[in-house]
């Protein structure tokens, strides 16, 4: 059994079963006896660090309840955590990607998120997130009112144990200004989101926000976002390029992530401070009011 080396899809499985772990509310002790593991090879696990045999994962993955569907995808990770360490981006071909992506923010000490044309999902409104996905039903995924459903509220429920992490996550948002003009779903829904990242200045010091302008020359990423999690001193940085559609790219090599912090930086810089973002952002909220 592989063991000692974290790569990224050993964070994604370790997390996957710490919440199911939770959700069943077995202990430590009862999962590994179940396994045949002492807790600190199942601790190992959980935090992204070793393996299991297929086997082994099967008889966890029932032990824990897990359902059918939840299993075979858990399975599917579960081989891919079992291959060998490379230096090459990981590439997630599996379903419920926004999943895994969550888990890692949800890890993070500190997010650093780049995002053109659209809110950041860690800042978005029910309704505005709802309203990107049903723009997307039928298109990239087929129409479901309960998958739907399912999305918004695993997506609130995670966006909102972020936030209120403790101790607090560092997070940084670099957001190009026709994210803040472009409608979604409706005026009020852009009026209510407008309001809320305004809240969240208020509310969250550990928070900030800066908008770009969508024409900034010199921009090193000026068509297409990024994401950087640091995970702590011990664990090195998580890099996370946002696509349309396709296969999610995760690089964890630190060549690859210095990159990005290069690029979030340079963003950053030819950002508004966030005084000034801040003002723009009440600018815009009066004048959807006025409109309205």
């Amino acid at each position: 059994m592989a063991a000692g080396v974290l790569t990224v899809p050993r964070l994604f499985l370790g997390e996957a079963l710490k919440r199911l772990r939770a959700e069943s509310k077995k202990t430590l002790d009862e999962t590994a006896a179940a396994i045949g593991k002492s807790r600190a090879r199942l601790i190992n696990v959980l935090d992204g660090k070793g393996t299991l045999t297929a086997e082994e994962l099967a008889r966890l993955l029932d032990f824990l309840g897990a359902d059918p569907s939840k299993k075979s995808g858990l399975l599917a990770l579960g081989a891919e955590a079992r291959k060998r360490p490379t230096r090459r981006p990981y590439t997630d071909l599996l379903p419920t990607v926004f999943e895994r992506i969550i888990d890692l923010q949800s890890m993070a000490a500190e997010i650093d998120w780049y995002e053109r044309g659209v809110i950041p999902g860690l800042l978005q409104i029910p309704e505005y997130f709802e309203a990107i996905v049903a723009d997307t039903e039928g298109i990239w995924w087929g129409p479901s009112w309960e998958q739907r459903r399912n999305w918004v509220t695993f997506h609130l429920e995670r966006q909102r144990t972020i936030l209120q992490a403790r101790p607090a996550k560092i997070m940084r948002f670099v957001i190009t200004d026709d994210a803040l003009r472009t409608e979604v779903g409706d005026p009020r829904t852009m009026g209510r989101q407008l309001e809320h990242l305004l809240s969240l200045l208020d509310e969250w010091p550990n928070v900030s926000i800066q908008v770009l302008s969508s024409t900034a020359s010199h921009n090193p990423a000026p068509s297409a976002g990024l994401i950087l999690l640091r995970l702590g001193a011990q664990q090195h940085p998580i890099g996370f390029l946002p696509v349309a559609y396709g296969p999610s790219t995760y690089l964890d090599d630190p060549d690859d992530t210095e990159r990005l912090a290069r690029a979030f930086a340079r963003v950053r810089d030819l950002a508004m401070p966030p005084d000034e973002s801040r003002a723009m952002i009440a600018t815009l909220l009066a004048q959807v009011g006025s409109a309205s």
